[in-house]
């Protein structure tokens, strides 16, 4: 093992987590989770989040049994044990900057906050209000120093899901046909970047995380929203130096924009939702190898929910790993993004510096 390798720091992400998440609609009547033992998600992958420096996820659902139903037509949000499988997961840091995170509104949504500060897995995305929602998660692995910003579009949100001077919430851009392209609102846009620049000031590597959920289909879409572009291109030309997008729950192209990787969508990696249309089970994990405070190595890896609904890598002789193999590849030809494939491991072609 070279020096370079040994120093590198290893980063994995994933998308959307919906861990043991029950649904209400705006009658009252409940749907159950399909999960009850919260350790029971993870087994297959655990050692590879443990493994890694750092391990990405976003998580879709508040914890908490606190909070009335925020939003029509129905919202979600899972038990506090659930807790428990996440921290054995090994995951590391949390964005909770979504569309579904304030579905019970601001009493479960700070309930939330207060349970992952206290089983210590950093957020980022919302906060106690706007100051803390725009401020980075801060992570140092070897000497690196890595800030996470978390923001989600507008559209679908409940009521005052935005953090306020004195109010919790999320970091949010305003989205709308109704702005000129790329449909977002000047001053959220700003905002972003404002928050995008501060922290690339400081960081060795600076991380941006967004959320987007537009289409009308309750199953997602594979096709980019032109605020989805506009948003990624915006952060990377602020400082950012990778970005990972996620909402979409189907799986959307990867871009290497001015040398920096924008994955517009990770999928939907765990979904304990009893919705037929959002029990998507196929996703990728992203991997990346940081050294010399840069990004060397960026690829994928196909992975499905088994049939206990545990998330789990796929060998290269199934064939649901060479149809993500095949999605990829096709929804990333646009950008002109070209990979290599090793096995199941997809590695992206970044060029030299």
């Amino acid at each position: 093992m070279s020096e370079n390798q040994k120093d590198a720091v290893k980063l994995v992400a994933v998308g959307d987590v919906f861990i043991g998440a029950e649904t209400q609609d705006v009658g009252g009547a409940w749907r159950k989770t399909t999960r009850t033992d919260p350790d029971t998600a993870f087994p297959h992958v655990s050692p590879l989040f443990k493994k890694a420096d750092i391990s990405f996820f976003n998580l879709e659902s508040a914890l908490s049994e606190k909070g009335k139903l925020a939003r029509a037509p129905l919202g979600w949000r899972s038990n506090p044990r659930m807790i428990s499988g996440l921290v054995s997961a090994g995951f590391s840091c949390a964005n909770v900057a979504n569309n579904h995170i304030m579905d019970f509104g601001p009493e479960a949504f700070v309930d939330t906050l207060d349970l992952l500060n206290k089983n210590k897995i950093p957020y980022f995305g919302g906060g106690k209000n706007i100051s803390e929602a725009r401020k980075p998660a801060l992570l140092e692995r070897k000497k690196i120093r890595f800030a996470f910003l978390g923001y989600t579009m507008s559209i679908g949100q409940p009521h005052d899901f935005k953090a306020g001077d004195n109010s919790p919430g999320v970091a949010a851009l305003m989205v709308s046909p109704l702005y000129a392209p790329p449909h977002i609102n000047d001053e959220s846009l700003e905002m972003m970047r404002e928050d995008v620049k501060n922290v690339a000031s400081t960081a060795d590597i600076t991380i941006f995380s967004f959320h987007s959920s537009f289409t009308a289909e309750i199953g997602g879409s594979h096709s980019l929203a032109l605020y989805q572009i506009g948003a990624c291109h915006a952060a990377v030309d602020a400082g950012a130096d990778l970005v990972l997008g996620h909402g979409s729950h189907l799986l959307q192209g990867i871009e290497v924009y001015k040398g920096k990787v924008i994955c517009y969508g990770l999928g939907q990696f765990l979904s304990d939702i009893d919705i037929p249309q959002l029990r998507i089970k196929e996703s990728i994990m992203l991997t990346c190898e940081i050294s010399g405070k840069k990004i060397r190595k960026v690829s994928f890896l196909p992975t499905a929910m088994n049939e206990q609904n545990q998330p789990q890598l796929l060998s290269p002789e199934d064939e649901r790993c060479h149809r993500i193999q095949n999605v990829m590849e096709k929804l990333s030809r646009r950008f002109g993004t070209t990979f290599r494939f090793e096995g199941a491991e997809g590695v992206l072609t970044l060029g030299t510096d």
